[in-house]
């Protein structure tokens, strides 16, 4: 059906995947904000690049299998 092609499946997939399958990551990159928060400032940019690559490792295959 023509309605399938109108829904971005991405955002879902990776948020699925967050949620998932990268708990580590994530849970890394939300003590390093609080860790910031407590002291006024900081970068958490490391965290958040391992987040985002574990996203993206367990999101790309699920999102390639939909276009095919």
């Amino acid at each position: 059906p023509l309605g399938e092609f109108n829904k971005c499946l991405f955002p879902t997939i990776k948020e699925k995947c967050k949620e998932e399958k990268c708990t580590a990551p994530l849970g890394e990159f939300n003590k390093c904000l609080e860790r910031i928060q407590a002291k006024g400032g900081g970068d958490c940019e490391p965290f958040y690049f391992d987040l985002l690559k574990c996203v993206d490792k367990c999101a790309a295959p699920q999102i390639m299998g939909k276009l095919k």
